[in-house]
């Protein structure tokens, strides 16, 4: 969602991950998963776009707002940093600046 006001635009993202189930039948004792079950997640993401000349736009953001964990998955699912990255946010909060130039 985006709102624009002048030069100023300001958006909000949520992001939503639905929980999940490890669909092995058996559970632990068949795939030795130790998370069967991951709970539903939200992100929101923050940022502010400045208009400071017809050639040149500022951005700032947040991403991850609220510092949200990942999901921890267990040492028996083990993947990168113990979660899954390509999924959930393992680095919490972020920030990043830029600034874009038209020709």
């Amino acid at each position: 969602m985006a709102w624009a006001d002048g030069p100023l635009t300001t958006s909000v993202r949520w992001r939503y991950i639905g929980k999940t189930t490890d669909d092995t039948p058996g559970g632990t004792d068949v795939d030795g998963f130790t998370t069967e079950h991951l709970k539903a997640v939200n992100y929101f993401d923050l940022a502010f776009a400045l208009n400071v000349t017809d050639n040149a736009t500022m951005t700032f953001g947040i991403n991850n707002l609220f510092d949200k964990k990942p999901q921890l998955i267990g040492s028996s699912n083990a993947e990168q940093a113990n979660t899954y990255p390509s999924t959930y946010d393992p680095l919490g909060r972020d920030f990043f600046f830029s600034v874009d130039f038209k020709l």
